[in-house]
C-alpha cells in the first residue's frame, strides 16, 4: 500500500532544489501499474495510524455482508498525469489551479454465471451497487 505525501509548496517565487538519490548499480524501480485497492464507506473512521497492520487487519474484511469494512478490489489500474487547470493571469504569468486526479482500473473477475441460472455474484453485485452512486473512501 502506498500512502501519498505533498509537502507544502513554497510560497514565495524562490524555491531550493530538494536532494535525489539514484543508484547506478541497483536501481530500485516502483513500476506504475495498481493491482489492489481498498474501498470503504465514508463513515470509516480515519486510522491513528495508517501504517499500523493492527488497524488495517481490524478494518480489511471482503466477507462480512455487514457494511462498515474497507474490502480489497484486485485490479489492473494505473493513475496517470493529473488534469492541470491552468488559468492565465497579468504579465504573461499563469496560475496553477487545483490537479485532478484520475484512477482508471479494470475488474476483470466478474464472478460466476451458470448457463441454468445466473448466480448473483458478490464482485458483479459490487460492480451493479457502485451504479447507484454513493461516497467512498478509496
Amino acid at each position: 500500500m502506498s500512502v501519498l505525501y505533498v509537502p507544502p509548496c513554497p510560497t514565495t517565487c524562490g524555491g531550493s532544489v530538494p536532494p535525489v538519490e539514484f543508484n547506478e548499480c541497483t536501481p530500485l524501480y516502483h513500476w506504475g501499474e495498481i493491482s489492489k485497492i481498498y474501498i470503504g464507506p465514508i463513515t470509516i473512521p480515519h486510522f491513528a495510524d495508517v501504517s499500523s497492520i493492527t488497524e488495517w487487519n481490524a478494518q480489511l474484511d471482503n466477507n462480512d455482508p455487514a457494511d462498515g469494512h474497507i474490502r480489497t478490489l484486485i485490479v489492473i489500474g494505473d493513475m496517470p498525469e493529473p488534469e492541470i487547470q491552468e488559468v492565465p493571469t497579468s504579465g504573461d504569468r499563469i496560475a496553477i489551479g487545483y490537479r485532478t486526479f484520475s484512477v482508471n482500473f479494470e475488474i476483470d473477475e466478474t464472478g460466476s454465471v451458470h448457463e441454468e441460472t445466473v448466480v448473483a455474484d458478490h464482485n458483479y453485485t459490487f460492480l451493479l451497487l457502485n451504479q447507484c452512486g454513493g461516497k467512498y473512501k478509496i
